[in-house]
């Protein structure tokens, strides 16, 4: 890593550089070309629409979306894959410089704590799609770059944007900024005693950061000029201090038992380990005892696992981009542990050449991983995958005109609002959600107000309402004037025969054979192929199937579609 005539400082930022480089070209070239499963559709129509997307709402996000889409030559989803490849190549560049400024010298390292959180499942299956923890990523290391440089020179204009930057966090996602507060702070302060600090130094970093949360200021300037995603309706207070705070979605301490804290902790610690390969695991035990002191990189990982932990029933997918916190301090403690071991060969009398540990260490890191690379570029690459844009215009694009479609699965129906949205299919639909009416949430107040106008339901009282009073009213008001399609749902029993067609949405090609249905059929196994995600998501319509053909009383037909289930999630070897 020698180029002659070049200071040290400049060699290792070329380094950098081109290590954030080649991580972005990654990125870029995996990302998924379309829409895709959990959130990806309604953050894509929100950026589409400057619009406000589920709580927090997410204005950052929005705001670089709407202004990526202007200047990009691709559709919505795809731009906002390509925003989360950047910005995920740039988070590793900042994590590898902050790294670098710590300890003052770019050591292997830290080279290979780059690089273990650029492949790993946490970081890449974020970076490849419309997600929000990519640019939560960056902003994070970036704040933490900032404190750094903070504490180095001492000079305050670090410190404000270092407040500013995680302002920006916090306006792009509350829990991975509220997750990483604690251990900021505690880097701000590291080395200093009580008698150093002034008044005036907190005051400089919540000035930047109040500044950096200012842009939600756009959820209620955007809410009263009504986008066509606008969720929560941040036009009152209550309702803008329920979004923001997240306050209607499932974080508690309060575990319905030691079982479901287990359950919580064993899905926690089961994604870490796959995140950590056996041969990184080494050097981050040796890091971590070797850093044990460092108080910022303990709460970082603490606070990072506690607010993964108060999520209940978190989807893998999120679940991911809420563990990155603790992917970044368990990654500082394996290059901590790879640099241990690198100094301990060169007390070995035949490897004390510089030379010679260069070249050891830089083969043990291609080794080491190269695997994981290969590994994870196989699960994460999602170049030319389309299956999330065809599994929503197949739903839609087969219903009767005008009808109102019931769904009970978030995926799905926020695929099929982009497709609506953005690429304006099948607008005669009315697409519906009942389940986002928890019962005595107030920023739901805004989607009850919504299902009223595109249903024309009336009779129910204001909040508390449970959703299946809804579906009532909905069926009641509509039944004999307008189709209605549903997916299978405890909430949808007692409404099956006024349901189009025999109260089920989606139909499964048994046979590989696309026989004349007019309702949805699932595609084939090979239509499927490799995308463990599709697979999966598939599978668990097809289950609910053999539910629903279970309810019915069809109990041969109801076991042959909940086998074709569990053989379609099987994992391929």
């Amino acid at each position: 890593m020698t180029i002659k005539g070049l200071s040290i400082r400049v060699r290792e930022n070329i380094a950098i550089i081109s290590i954030g480089i080649f991580v972005t070209g990654i990125y870029l070239i995996t990302s998924c070309p379309t829409v895709r499963y959990w959130d990806s559709g309604e953050l894509s129509a929100a950026a589409y629409t400057l619009g406000i997307a589920h709580a927090p709402g997410f204005p950052l996000y929005v705001i670089c979306g709407r202004t990526g889409m202007i200047f990009s030559l691709f559709g919505a989803a795809y731009t906002m894959s390509l925003l989360s490849a950047l910005w995920g190549g740039l988070a590793v560049g900042f994590f590898i410089l902050m790294l670098r400024d710590w300890v003052k010298r770019l050591s292997w390292g830290i080279v290979i704590a780059g690089l273990a959180l650029a492949w790993s499942g946490g970081l890449w299956s974020q970076a490849n799609r419309a997600e929000v923890y990519a640019l939560s990523l960056l902003l994070t290391a970036v704040s933490f770059y900032l404190a750094v440089k903070y504490v180095n020179s001492g000079s305050m204009r670090y410190l404000i944007l270092a407040g500013y930057v995680w302002g920006l966090a916090g306006a792009n996602h509350t829990s991975s900024a509220a997750a990483a507060l604690p251990a900021l702070i505690a880097l701000v302060l590291q080395n200093r005693s009580m008698r150093d600090f002034k008044l005036s130094h907190s005051f400089c970093f919540l000035t930047g950061a109040i500044i950096g949360w200012s842009i939600y200021l756009l959820i209620p300037i955007r809410s009263a000029l009504c986008p066509e995603i606008n969720w929560g309706r941040g036009d009152n207070w209550q309702s803008f201090i329920h979004l923001i705070t997240v306050k209607d979605f499932a974080f508690s301490l309060k575990f319905k038992g030691w079982l479901d804290f287990a359950q919580r902790l064993y899905i926690h610690w089961k994604l870490l380990y796959e995140n950590i390969p056996l041969p990184l695991m080494i050097f981050t035990i040796i890091g971590f005892w070797r850093l044990r002191y460092q108080w910022w990189i303990l709460l970082l990982f603490l606070c990072g696992s506690g607010v993964t932990l108060m999520r209940e029933a978190l989807p893998q997918a999120d679940h991911l981009g809420y563990l990155l916190p603790v992917i970044i301090a368990l990654y500082i403690w394996t290059g901590e542990g790879f640099d241990y071991v690198g100094d301990k060969l060169h007390t070995i009398k035949f490897l004390s050449g510089k030379k010679i540990k260069h070249v050891i260490l830089s083969l043990a890191i291609v080794l080491i991983m190269t695997p994981i690379f290969i590994k994870q570029y196989e699960k994460n690459n999602l170049r030319g995958n389309y299956s999330g844009e065809n599994f929503g215009r197949a739903i839609i694009g087969s219903l009767d005109e005008d009808s109102i479609v019931l769904f009970n699965d978030i995926s799905s129906y926020f695929i099929c609002r982009y497709l609506q949205t953005v690429e304006h299919f099948r607008r005669d639909c009315d697409l519906i959600l009942p389940g986002m009416l928890i019962e005595g949430g107030a920023s739901r107040n805004w989607y009850y107000q919504e299902i009223i106008e595109r249903t024309k339901i009336s009779g129910l009282n204001p909040l508390p309402f449970s959703a299946l009073q809804v579906i009532a009213r909905i069926v009641e008001r509509n039944h004999n004037a307008r189709p209605i399609y549903c997916e299978y749902g405890e909430h949808y029993r007692p409404f099956y025969k006024y349901l189009k067609p025999e109260g089920w949405l989606f139909r499964y090609d048994l046979e590989n054979k696309l026989n004349s249905a007019d309702n949805y059929i699932l595609p084939n196994k090979d239509i499927i192929g490799e995308d463990q995600e599709t697979r999966e998501f598939y599978g668990s319509r097809l289950y609910a199937l053999g539910l629903y053909y279970q309810d019915r009383g069809e109990l041969r037909q109801a076991e042959q579609y909940i086998q074709a289930a569990e053989e379609l999630v099987k994992r391929r070897h």
